[in-house]
């Protein structure tokens, strides 16, 4: 998984054929773009983190639906990075990241000129780095304000 993941959709009739979209979404963001889809309604006691994203799907130039992702560590569900347009900021840095740099926890990239995260310019930008781990902040903040206990399966 990354921050340039594939997602295809196909839906003869619904969704023009050999048409992309550069736009950001993620997999939080399905749950309410399938309910918007089937007709049904969310709950409007509940904060939910994904957005619509059928405007994606079936309008030809849609204007973006988040202007931020966050990426979760997959098994310890800690918060390891935000992405705001063309910045990645790794808040956290996982051990089983290969590092060339002085032990940096922010480590910045440039995602449209470094795609595969080479290099670290967060000390030739470090207004960025004040803004996205602000953003972070702000928004881990609200994540744990409203999370509910998670369910189990039995």
């Amino acid at each position: 998984g990354g921050v340039r993941e594939p997602c295809i959709m196909r839906w003869p009739g619904k969704i023009p054929a050999g048409t992309t979209c550069d736009r950001m979404l993620g997999n939080i963001d399905m749950l309410p773009t399938f309910t918007k889809l089937t007709g049904a309604t969310l709950d409007p006691d509940r904060i939910i983190d994904g957005q619509d994203v059928t405007s994606l799907m079936f309008e030809a130039n849609p204007a973006p639906v988040r202007d931020v992702q966050l990426n979760y560590s997959g098994g310890k569900s800690r918060l390891i990075a935000i992405r705001q347009g063309d910045w990645k900021l790794f808040v956290e840095n996982p051990e089983e990241r290969n590092k060339k740099d002085k032990g940096n926890d922010l480590l910045l990239y440039n995602l449209a000129a470094d795609p595969g995260e080479s290099t670290d310019v967060s000390d030739a930008h470090p207004e960025v780095v004040e803004r996205l781990k602000n953003e972070a902040m702000k928004r881990l903040a609200e994540i744990n304000k409203n999370k509910r206990p998670a369910g189990r399966a039995e």
